[in-house]
């Protein structure tokens, strides 16, 4: 089980610094040579997730979904409707929906603890268990609207979060390891020595860090590498930090958005399932937004 485990985070690791490394070679090679005044970026998100089994793949996938769409609602509704009162327009209020709250029950870092803090911090102590982190966001949003109690059946084994696209069941099975990501310095030493030199170039400066803390009997040795693991940055940490610098960059920027609809869940051709259609539209809140902008002043000087 455990070579299994060493076998996963290798294949994730690998694919992980193999994605980055071709990010940022495509970025080098379309560099604009000299200074421009402006860029124009695409930012192309994968779909909210709803399947039989949720794990913590698809609560961090729903979660920048969830992160979008509270910064979609922001600049197209609250900010369009905020400046027309400024102005002093005659402006009735388009009422939507907040979903700043669920936001804030996966990664909210003062009390009550949110679901990323508790995950957090039973990954961190060495006899966290799934069973621990599900007591404890049991304890910290029972009463939370966002938050949701599974089925008899999936009580102690599955919680739930009330999304603004609907409600989602997230198994705890294995994620406190899937949030560690633990991969061995004997794994990543073998990459940094591969004969292909991409793969080596991905692992080498890792091994160089880990090589400069100095020498030391086993056991000493066996120590500080249970205490480097359990210092490194976990799956949630690293994503929670390059999700709020997204959110920095999208900021700055002045956005433009292309909403997508599926007409059918099966991907079929020539199918259009109407209610389906209309779950969607009004989920994403577009039904406010076009309500915004019939009513509102769309052009600008």
């Amino acid at each position: 089980e455990e070579a299994q485990d060493q076998r996963d985070a290798l294949a994730k690791s690998l694919y992980e610094r193999l994605f980055s490394w071709l990010v940022m070679r495509i970025n080098a090679a379309i560099e604009p040579k000299a200074t421009v005044a402006s860029r124009l970026g695409v930012l192309d998100i994968y779909g909210f997730e709803i399947f039989e089994e949720n794990g913590l793949e698809q609560l961090c996938i729903n979660f920048v979904n969830e992160r979008l769409q509270l910064l979609f609602t922001e600049q197209t509704l609250k900010k369009e409707q905020d400046e027309y009162i400024a102005e002093g327009l005659e402006w009735k209020m388009v009422d939507f929906t907040d979903t700043s709250g669920c936001v804030e029950l996966c990664k909210r870092t003062t009390p009550p603890m949110s679901v990323f803090t508790a995950l957090e911090e039973e990954s961190k102590f060495p006899n966290g268990t799934d069973k621990s982190f599900l007591m404890k966001i049991d304890d910290a949003a029972s009463t939370d609207k966002f938050y949701a109690q599974p089925a008899k059946k999936d009580r102690g084994s599955h919680f739930g979060i009330n999304h603004y696209a609907g409600q989602v069941m997230y198994r705890i099975d294995g994620i406190l390891e899937n949030n560690r990501d633990t991969l061995g310095d004997e794994a990543v030493d073998l990459m940094a020595r591969s004969k292909n030199s991409v793969i080596e170039s991905l692992f080498e400066q890792e091994v160089k860090k880990s090589s400069s803390g100095g020498g030391g009997d086993s056991s000493s040795n066996e120590r500080e590498r249970g205490a480097k693991q359990l210092l490194k940055p976990t799956l949630v940490a690293q994503f929670k930090k390059q999700v709020e610098e997204l959110i920095c960059n999208l900021r700055e920027c002045n956005p433009h958005y292309v909403r997508c609809i599926k007409p059918n869940d099966q991907a079929k051709a020539f199918t259009y399932i109407q209610d389906r259609v209309k779950e969607q539209v009004v989920n994403m809140g577009l039904e406010q937004n076009t309500l915004v902008w019939k009513s509102g002043f769309c052009q600008r000087r």
